[in-house]
């Protein structure tokens, strides 16, 4: 019972790792397992294949959020002054925005039916407003999370 306990343990500490980082190698040594015995594990057991890949999927939703948050938000670049530090500015990235947003309206053109190279700007505006908005509210928990 114990060696199933211990198991399942490193299993979920693989999964976590997993989806904090999106590295299958660095996961499966944090969780101190080989990267051969969880492929062959997910081989056989379909459900931990399921959630191997929801781990990799919420890896990269984390990716996106970062992306989004350096493209609009920008990076913090220091100023300098006869060698000292004066200020700082923060510099958002206009190409990173629009590779994301091209990546995005790439995405949903292939989700749906093309028709005849009408673009559908309202429906990509409402996704965007949404993703947006969503960053916003998570920007802000954190925001609130740092304060306390």
């Amino acid at each position: 019972m114990k060696k199933h306990r211990q198991a399942s343990l490193q299993r979920d500490a693989f999964l976590f790792c997993l989806s904090q980082t999106g590295n299958f190698t660095i996961a499966a040594e944090f969780a101190g397992l080989s990267s051969a015995s969880l492929r062959y594990q997910a081989d056989k057991d379909s459900q931990f294949a399921l959630a191997i890949n929801e781990a990799f999927r919420e890896a990269c939703d984390r990716l996106l959020y970062v992306a989004f948050e350096r493209a609009i938000k920008g990076v913090v670049i220091p100023q300098f002054y006869q060698g000292e530090e004066v200020g700082s500015i923060r510099r958002p990235s206009d190409a990173l925005l629009r590779y994301l947003l091209q990546r995005a309206g790439n995405d949903e053109a292939k989700n749906k039916e093309p028709k005849e190279n009408e673009a559908d700007y309202e429906a990509m505006r409402t996704r965007l407003t949404q993703r947006l908005a969503q960053i916003a509210s998570e920007d802000d928990s954190l925001s609130t999370k740092k304060m306390d």
